[in-house]
């Protein structure tokens, strides 16, 4: 099996493992391999594929997906041009806190700074607004390990229950980039944890630092003394429920709520 074949079905395997369950590709060859085990993926049933010519609109796609799911959606580029294009998306992650595993493919080492075409300075891109940039060195002999955990560590970044939001893995890939091992069953050398478990072991995949309203609810009715003056503050949120709880909870106490327009809070008067 040639490295960058075994390095691309080993970091899609670690990514489903992980809980993605969305992938948005763009086009591109220094991307085929990630494209082939992504599309092998699908066919298994395992993740949903969605293709996007244009890589501005990839990006947004899976911005989206996160949004609406709090599943971190990868977003798969090839080489180039192609990861400048990603840079809106990544700043609106970035801002608004929204988990985005940014998966781009590079030429190898040997291919960078010597004038080939569509190679530029991809590691590190997106500067200050990712929370975390690893620049993956081109596979020469299996390392799935290493390649495991690499992917797992950058989507417990992703899904940081205190601070979420957009990761970016650059990924250089070295000929050849395809055989017919790509399409295969996962060999037993490249597999991942027992019982699908992620690679590396960490609180921010499984973490849950908010409490809920109704659950805020119980323990303001259990506590003694309850604060005469206080805010409450609702952010973005799909949760139809949650609308009638604040208000319940601010009829309760008092107290004034400061909504973001997506929150959809009917707001309420001062104490």
């Amino acid at each position: 099996m040639a490295p960058s074949v075994a390095q691309a079905l080993v970091m899609v395997d670690e990514l489903i493992v992980c809980g993605v369950t969305d992938v948005v590709m763009g086009v591109g060859s220094r991307s085929a391999p990630l494209a082939l085990a992504l599309a092998s993926a699908e066919d298994r049933g395992d993740i949903r594929l969605h293709v996007r010519v244009d890589e501005r609109v990839a990006g947004f796609v899976a911005l989206g997906l996160g949004k609406t799911t709090g599943v971190p959606a990868a977003v798969v580029t090839t080489s180039g041009s192609a990861v400048a294009n990603l840079l809106p998306a990544v700043v609106e992650a970035h801002e608004s806190r929204i988990p985005l595993v940014v998966l781009t493919a590079d030429r190898p080492d040997r291919l960078r700074n010597v004038g080939a075409n569509q190679v530029i300075a991809q590691s590190g891109i997106f500067g200050s607004f990712t929370r975390l940039a690893v620049d993956m060195e081109a596979a020469r002999d299996l390392r799935p390990q290493y390649w495991r955990s690499t992917v797992a560590r950058c989507v417990a970044v992703a899904t940081d229950s205190i601070d979420p939001g957009p990761v970016h893995i650059n990924a250089a890939f070295d000929e050849p980039l395809v055989d017919e091992s790509i399409t295969k069953e996962l060999p037993a050398e490249l597999a991942g944890r027992p019982g699908g478990r992620p690679w590396t072991a960490d609180a921010r995949l499984v973490a849950g630092m908010s409490i809920q309203v109704d659950e805020a609810l119980a323990l303001l009715d259990e506590a003694a003394v309850v604060p005469a003056r206080g805010l409450i503050v609702v952010g973005d949120h799909d949760d139809d429920d949650a609308v009638d709880l604040v208000d319940e909870l601010s009829d309760a106490l008092g107290w004034p709520v400061i909504s973001e327009p997506s929150g959809r809070s009917n707001g309420s008067r001062a104490a």
